[in-house]
């Protein structure tokens, strides 16, 4: 169908409920003064009493604006439809994000969960769901290899994979042996390039294959406390934005960028600025990631709004860069151990 409601609806809200943000003042203004039907209830009354072009002008941009999302969100989707019963691999699927995919594609996908641990939330959807455990390290190529020669020789393609495993640091980069570190990269990135390579070598063009790649906006600026962590999800974006030019079309490539979770990994984070960094609720990100894969949608997908600015601060002044991040306190939510 050529019409589709949702290119004059924005996006459904991802940020937490809990607290107000900048986020639902922008979301109410795309619902009113920023749509391009709503506009036109402000801009041609105005227009009519004042007799002032400024309005039907702005009326014009907001149409504009639409219009270049609506060639985005045509331009992002695969041409190749998908599968109706699918299978998806993800890997870290037993606890927070990874869960709640798997909660959300059981009923219309056969699901392989790579995990070092089956929790007991994932128990009842093991054992009445189509969803398969491979306990997993990622971390150990041996055993990564073994889990992905598993799943290829139960089914013969894979539809989706979803890269979602990963773990924080504990202590300041400087004071991690080095042990620690290469634990922290091999989990992080090398694991998802060795995964990546290995689905690669099974896909059959023109078969849709989607590649979601669960990344981190802390891949473009990092809080004091985290730069190990920053580094390898600035790894993760970078090989995977390369990634999608060496690929055949019939693979999408979806990179996820959110800002801080509503998840145990970072419950113990601080965060004072919540009008302008809310929490991104995990359960609200973990339906986004199913419909980006039921759409096949390719791109960079960042949560909440102040992630889509945050690679704008690796180019500002430096001076400018520096009140920014003291201005955000990010440098203060991690305690210093």
């Amino acid at each position: 169908m050529f019409f589709d409601a949702s290119y004059i609806r924005p996006s459904s809200l991802l940020v937490s409920s809990k607290q107000t943000s900048i986020d639902w003042i922008v979301h109410l203004l795309l619902y009113t003064f920023l749509n391009p039907l709503g506009v036109w209830v402000y801009a041609v009354p105005m227009y009519l009493r004042t007799n002032d072009r400024k309005y039907l002008r702005f009326g014009s941009y907001v149409v504009i604006c639409w219009v270049l999302r609506y060639l985005n969100l045509r331009s992002k989707k695969c041409k190749y439809p998908r599968r109706k019963h699918m299978n998806v691999m993800i890997t870290g699927g037993s606890h927070g994000l990874g869960l709640e995919i798997v909660r959300r594609l059981c009923d219309s996908a056969t699901v392989f969960v790579l995990d070092q641990e089956r929790s007991a939330q994932l128990e009842p959807l093991a054992t009445t769901k189509n969803v398969h455990f491979l306990q997993c390290n990622v971390a150990d190529p041996k055993s990564l290899e073994t889990a992905l020669n598993t799943v290829f020789g139960s089914v013969g393609q894979l539809d989706a994979v979803i890269c979602n495993a990963g773990v924080r640091q504990t202590r300041q980069t400087l004071h991690l042996q080095p042990a620690e570190l290469r634990e922290l990269f091999d989990i992080n990135y090398f694991a998802n390039v060795q995964l990546i390579q290995h689905v690669m070598k099974h896909h059959r063009h023109p078969n849709r294959l989607h590649l979601v790649c669960v990344s981190s906006v802390l891949g473009f600026v990092s809080p004091r406390g985290l730069s190990g962590y920053s580094a390898t999800k600035a790894g993760l974006h970078t090989f995977f934005m390369a990634l999608r030019h060496e690929v055949p079309d019939s693979v999408v490539i979806s990179t996820i960028l959110p800002g801080q979770l509503t998840t145990r990994m970072f419950e113990d984070v601080r965060v004072e600025r919540y009008f302008w960094a809310p929490l991104v609720d995990h359960r609200k990100l973990a339906q986004r990631v199913v419909e980006l894969i039921e759409r096949g949608e390719n791109g960079f997908f960042a949560f909440p709004l102040y992630a889509r600015f945050i690679p704008i601060l690796q180019v500002l002044p430096y001076s400018w860069y520096r009140a920014l991040k003291k201005f955000s306190r990010m440098d203060d939510v991690i305690e210093d151990k």
